[in-house]
């Protein structure tokens, strides 16, 4: 494994206000051009660029998007991933290349409901998995639910310890029926069964349990709150 050092977009001048915001609700991240170059006369197949790092008993996957040309030692990452890692500014950060097995099916907590109650959730839910190319059990993402951060855990990928590719293929996502929500009346995260919240709307939340198509040409088809 080769080491590397983290900051987040907010340290990029050259990424104004909206693509930050897009490129922090994704696993994508930005390294340097000569870091690009060697990487890719590594890969003889140049097919995925996903990168695992590795730092302090912590890993996560993320997927190259664009090139920099400030310190070649330098990658630009979401937020949430410098905060997954509690990483700690200029240590360094093993990584290497990898190469994903493509997997169908993710389960997952959404750590909050208001997607749930607007006019379109599955859309909504669906437009923030675009952004991902890999996920991985363990971790808690954040996806970007029009306009609205959502932390979303991700409970369970069924390959054990691996990460998943899930761009090109029909991803089957169970939601599970619990949620974490805030009591205003004191600082506790309190579990509650999805099927004891009663919407303001007519549709029924009891079961989501959609599948959301991750394609390449990023066509997706819905009836009800299953995708298929």
């Amino acid at each position: 494994m080769e080491v590397l050092k983290l900051k987040t977009f907010y340290l990029n001048s050259m990424l104004d206000d909206n693509v930050i915001d897009k490129y922090n609700s994704s696993n994508s991240v930005i390294i340097s051009k000569n870091l690009f170059q060697e990487i890719t006369n590594k890969d003889s197949d140049n097919t995925v660029n996903i990168i695992g790092l590795y730092y302090k008993g912590k890993k996560i996957y993320v997927d190259i998007i664009d090139t920099h040309i400030d310190d070649p030692n330098i990658m630009y990452v979401p937020e949430w991933i410098y905060k997954y890692l509690n990483y700690e500014e200029d240590e360094l950060v093993n990584y290497m290349q990898v190469h994903p097995k493509v997997g169908n099916k993710v389960k997952i907590k959404p750590r909050g409901d208001f997607y749930a109650y607007l006019d379109d959730p599955i859309s909504a839910l669906r437009n923030g998995f675009e952004r991902y190319s890999c996920l991985l059990k363990d971790t808690v993402i954040l996806l970007n639910i029009d306009g609205i951060p959502l932390e979303v855990e991700i409970v369970e990928t069924y390959i054990k310890n691996q990460p998943i590719y899930i761009r090109g293929v029909e991803l089957e996502v169970d939601i599970e029926e619990t949620i974490h929500s805030i009591d205003e009346n004191n600082e506790n995260n309190i579990i509650e069964p999805l099927d004891e919240i009663k919407p303001t709307i007519d549709d029924n939340f009891d079961s989501m349990l959609p599948y959301m198509p991750i394609q390449s040409e990023n066509k997706f088809k819905g009836k009800g709150y299953s995708l298929k």
